[in-house]
């Protein structure tokens, strides 16, 4: 459901996707995209992100992720977790009613 209400959003990539490794087990993933570009906000909302993605050594499985906006950590207080998983259910169940 996520993923169908990006596409609300009208993601653009500003500059192409680009993956870095840094070692055998970190790797992070480089995303500039503009999203809600329309005739009324011609530059829509730009967002620098990026994913740090950490593998175990043991069976390579992935054990962490962590992302960043504009180079900043995400709040990682217990509110804002909780408000973020909160966030994640209602889209999940607002989505489908929403965007038919």
């Amino acid at each position: 459901e996520a993923f169908r209400a990006l596409t609300f959003c009208r993601p653009e990539h500003v500059e192409a996707p680009r993956a870095n490794f840094i070692d055998d087990l970190t790797s992070t993933v480089d995303l500039h995209q503009r999203y809600f570009s329309c005739a009324l906000l011609p530059s829509g909302l730009v967002v620098r992100s990026t994913l740090l993605v950490r593998r175990r050594a043991a069976d390579g499985l992935v054990c962490e992720l962590e992302e960043r906006w504009n180079g900043a950590l995400l709040f990682g207080w217990v509110a804002f977790r909780w408000a973020r998983r909160v966030n994640g259910m209602l889209s999940s169940l607002l989505t489908p009613l929403l965007l038919r």
